[in-house]
This record gives C-alpha cells, sequence and structure tokens, in this order.
C-alpha cells in the first residue's frame, strides 16, 4: 500500500486560534449514539487534541468516527471543528 499523497493546506494563525477556542466546547458535549454503518468498510476519524494543564498532557478529543461504526460529538463548536478539518485536505 502506497502512502497517500495528498497534503494539508496551508492554515492561518488566526483562523487556527479560532478553531482551537472551539475544542473543549466539543469535547465536553455528548456522543450521539453509535450506529452500525457496514463490515470491514474504510473508517474516516476526525480528531483534535486538547491539553489538559493539570495533566501536563494532550488528550485525543474523537469529533466524528465514521466507518463500520458510526458516532459524532453533537455540538455546533464540534460540526464547525469538523467542517473546517474536511477543508484541509487537499484532494
Amino acid at each position: 500500500m502506497q502512502p497517500s499523497k495528498r497534503h494539508v493546506n496551508s492554515v492561518d494563525v488566526n483562523s487556527l486560534a479560532d478553531k482551537v477556542e472551539l475544542i473543549l466546547p466539543a469535547m465536553k458535549s455528548e456522543y450521539s449514539d453509535t450506529t452500525f454503518v457496514s463490515v470491514d468498510g474504510p473508517t474516516t476519524n476526525y480528531i483534535c487534541y486538547y491539553y489538559d494543564e493539570s495533566k501536563e498532557k494532550y488528550l485525543r478529543v474523537t469529533l466524528l468516527s465514521d466507518g463500520d461504526w458510526y458516532y459524532k460529538k453533537n455540538s455546533t463548536a464540534s460540526d464547525e471543528l469538523i467542517e473546517w478539518l474536511k477543508t484541509l485536505v487537499v484532494k
């Protein structure tokens, strides 16, 4: 299997700062119900990381997982982050 030849578009620093502010509200939101979709299909995950100062480490936040099973964070903050992340991949 060959590695992907797709690259990430450049990101404006101010735009990135705005999106970082959405991570905590997205992280605090509830997940949707998990729904079975298919067997052995491809999986796409939209993920961000939140730095927890008290633990001195980054916490992984899965905003959306779409593959054999589908679930997502239910918030406008997570929806905005997902849509923004989709714009970063060059097709």
